[in-house]
């Protein structure tokens, strides 16, 4: 079920169309059983469903702390994005504070890709951004701006964030 989801996904997507995936009972169960033994195809699904579920944030979470490939990590970010904090924000849940820990703790990965969609996953929160201000301006990268784009791309989201947090 899950390989034939995620090939049709695929395949919607180099066509140019956007996967419309409806999450059920059932394919969030199928998620689940498949989610340590086809992490990425999971969450390339996860990051195409119509809804969103917070029935998968102890699996985001044991992965945030499990997983140490950059590009995975990425997709787990963009993933966590749509599953936990839009959740959140729709429902009215609070987002879990294990989730800012797990910010707090990717602020301070020297891959600068990798900290540039972390910032681009902060800033997703709103105002709720400010709980980890201090850890956003931490992360801020120092002369590598000059040299690598995402090293820039990340202090345009600090100076954005930081004129937010003014207003």
């Amino acid at each position: 079920m899950i390989e034939s989801l995620y090939q049709d996904t695929i395949i919607k997507l180099k066509a140019g169309k956007r996967p419309q995936i409806k999450l059920t009972t059932e394919l969030i169960a199928a998620l689940k059983a498949e989610w340590s033994e086809s992490l990425n195809k999971v969450l390339c699904i996860l990051n195409h469903t119509q809804n969103t579920s917070a029935q998968f944030n102890e699996l985001f979470f044991s992965s945030f702390n499990e997983v140490s490939d950059i590009k995975t990590l990425i997709f787990l970010l963009a993933a966590a994005e749509k599953h936990i904090i839009s959740e959140s924000l729709m429902t009215g849940n609070m987002i879990p504070s294990e989730f800012f820990e797990i910010l707090k703790k990717l602020l301070q990965n020297k891959n600068s890709e990798l900290l540039e969609w972390t910032l681009r996953t902060i800033e997703s929160m709103g105002p709720l951004n400010r709980r980890i201000k201090n850890e956003i301006r931490n992360s801020r990268p120092g002369l590598k701006k000059f040299f690598n784009s995402h090293s820039r791309a990340c202090d345009e989201i600090i100076n954005l964030l930081e004129t937010q947090w003014k207003k």
